[in-house]
C-alpha cells in the first residue's frame, strides 16, 4: 500500500465565530486593537485570513466597546448583538 501525501494531511476541526472572537479579544489584549488585522488574527489561528469571512464580516464585526457591555458580552460568547438596541 502506498501513503500518498493527500492522505497524511492532517485534519483540522472546523473554527467557530466564538474561537475567532475570542481569539481576537486575546490579540487585542496583547498587542492592543490598533494592531489587529484579518491578515494578523488568521496568523494567530494558525488558518489564512479570508477564512476568517466566514465568521466574521471584518475585523470590527461586534467590535466591543466600553460604551456597550451588551457588545463586549456578545464578543466573548460568539452571539451577534443585535443591530439596534
Amino acid at each position: 500500500m502506498t501513503v500518498t501525501a493527500e492522505s497524511e494531511r492532517l485534519v483540522r476541526a472546523p473554527l467557530s465565530r466564538q474561537q475567532v472572537l475570542r481569539a481576537a479579544l486575546e490579540y487585542v489584549d496583547e498587542h492592543g486593537l490598533e494592531a489587529l488585522s484579518m491578515h494578523k488574527l488568521g496568523a494567530a489561528l494558525g488558518v489564512k485570513a479570508m477564512s476568517l469571512y466566514k465568521h466574521v464580516a471584518d475585523k470590527d464585526d461586534g467590535r466591543p466597546s466600553a460604551s456597550s457591555p451588551r457588545t463586549c458580552a456578545a464578543w466573548c460568547t460568539g452571539t451577534r448583538p443585535p443591530r439596534r438596541c
